[in-house]
């Protein structure tokens, strides 16, 4: 499919601290943006294109993705049944620039326990301190 014809897709630009979203979009395009919060997410069943004003990327299925807070990127997405697991986190950026990593089995679970049991609005204990250790094990998952 050329790439005039992907569908775009608006972003939004500022999440609650620990939001993850896990969907489906297929093919998509989005605009140049940055957001407040860094940014993880890892594509399956596709690969993921991001560009940035200085690179761009290639994010194979089940690989992650480091988005620095306030670095403009464009996310591609040229697959069928492309899925995203997305997580925002208010944190000091770890690095300057994105950074591409494999797999990681620990990252996996842990944005899905927090789909799954995270409340967000009612700033309950295991959601905040389950938040911070994410925080914390970050660095030592990247």
């Amino acid at each position: 499919m050329p790439k005039s014809t992907i569908p775009f897709v608006q972003c939004a630009k500022n999440f609650c601290d620990g939001t993850i979203e896990l969907r489906t979009y297929g093919q998509f395009n989005t605009e140049m943006h940055a957001h407040e919060q860094v940014q993880v997410l890892s594509p399956t069943n596709g690969t993921l294109f991001i560009y940035t004003e200085k690179a761009s990327f290639c994010v194979p299925s089940t690989f992650f993705v480091y988005i620095p807070a306030h670095v403009p990127h464009k996310l591609i997405s040229r697959s069928q049944q492309l899925s995203l697991k997305t997580i925002f986190v208010d944190m000091n950026n770890m690095h300057d620039d994105v950074k591409v990593y494999p797999s990681n089995e620990l990252l996996n679970h842990f944005l899905l326990f927090g789909q799954q049991h995270w409340k967000l609005k009612d700033h309950d204990t295991l959601t905040a301190s389950t938040l911070e250790a994410f925080k914390s094990m970050l660095p030592a998952i990247c």
